[in-house]
């Protein structure tokens, strides 16, 4: 940030203006008030998974722990935000792989530069650090001030008037208290959660508020089971597979036994010059996969990304649980919970 934007957040420090009341009633797309619980952080992590490389480090961790797999049935989900990593160890995997440098690196391509931030900057910025901090995660230097400077009201308010921009994430008092909370318990290598009702649980209910009733996460294997319980008895039980590449409406990342940008098998594919480890059927497949090989093939050194991988246990990977294929929600429901027998 420049020297203007310092000035507006020491402003705002100093004269606590951190109590400005924002909207807390969720929108639409929005499953609650809190940080990380709103559809536009939600779109903004799966697009800093996407420039982090993560799909593409899963495929390429399926393949070194020998597991070939067809197209969109990954034992395993890895995210920036631990609510939504899937599988065993899936948290730990993502964050070594950050505290390698890759998280380093991207922050001082990304944010090095000093100069002024629109509301996009400053949304990517709050998700990344408000995910990152969910990991556990070694932060770069000037994370943490900043990440208070940027839900400072009086800086986001600035942000808003100089460009307005509907894309622009809006700290609510909830989501700064919790932000800010995260901030202070950081410790490297200790997950965190901000204690929220997760984005399952809001599918798993439908968004009903359901009073009387408590909802518990489970990781089974690569599956999320939801329970809802009222007085010691199961109301619902919903299940949530690995997400596919459709459900998120990305493009199609492939296995590495196949080829990185169509999936066609074949024996006498050309392999990547950097990693030695993606193979293509030809040229053309590899430029138009490159986007998302890029970060995964120059994240690490070859010796360094072996040292990384033989650090994962195929074991984690693996799992008697039955595979729930994508987003597929089986809520059984007990009919007699919406019932008053005894009448009004």
């Amino acid at each position: 940030m420049c020297n203007l934007c310092d000035q507006l957040r020491s402003l705002g420090e100093k004269h606590d203006l951190y109590d400005m009341s924002v909207e807390e009633t969720p929108t639409n797309g929005d499953w609650g008030s809190g940080i990380l619980t709103t559809d536009l952080e939600y779109q903004t992590m799966i697009d800093l998974d996407e420039k982090l490389g993560l799909r593409e480090l899963r495929a390429k961790i399926h393949k070194h722990a020998g597991l070939d797999v067809k197209k969109d049935c990954f034992l395993n989900r890895l995210s920036i935000n631990a609510e939504f990593c899937f599988g065993e160890g899936s948290v730990e995997i993502v964050r070594n792989y950050l505290d390698t440098g890759v998280l380093q690196s991207y922050y001082d391509k990304t944010y090095g530069q000093d100069r002024c931030w629109d509301g996009t900057d400053v949304t990517k910025y709050i998700v990344l650090g408000a995910c990152v901090l969910t990991l556990g995660c070694v932060l770069p230097e000037p994370m943490l001030p900043k990440l208070k400077a940027l839900v400072c009201p009086i800086y986001q308010a600035f942000v808003l008037l100089r460009q307005p921009q509907p894309n622009c994430y809006i700290a609510t008092p909830l989501a700064r208290q919790q932000l800010l909370e995260a901030i202070k318990n950081h410790h490297p290598g200790r997950p965190y959660s901000y204690g929220n009702k997760s984005m399952y649980e809001s599918m798993a209910t439908g968004g009903m508020s359901m009073p009387g009733c408590t909802t518990i996460v489970k990781d089974v294997g690569p599956t999320k089971v939801i329970e809802v319980i009222a007085e010691g008895k199961t109301l619902l039980t919903s299940c949530v597979g690995v997400p596919t590449d459709d459900d998120l409406a990305l493009t199609a990342c492939y296995p590495y036994h196949v080829c990185g940008g169509c999936g066609a098998s074949g024996s006498a594919y050309q392999v990547c010059s950097g990693c030695k480890d993606r193979k293509y059927c030809s040229k053309k497949c590899q430029k138009k996969h490159w986007k998302m090989h890029k970060t995964v093939c120059q994240a690490l050194s070859k010796d360094a990304m072996d040292r990384y991988l033989q650090g994962i246990s195929a074991i984690k990977l693996q799992s008697s649980t039955p595979l729930v294929e994508g987003m597929k929600i089986n809520i059984p429901i007990d009919p007699d919970h919406f019932l008053n027998k005894e009448g009004p």
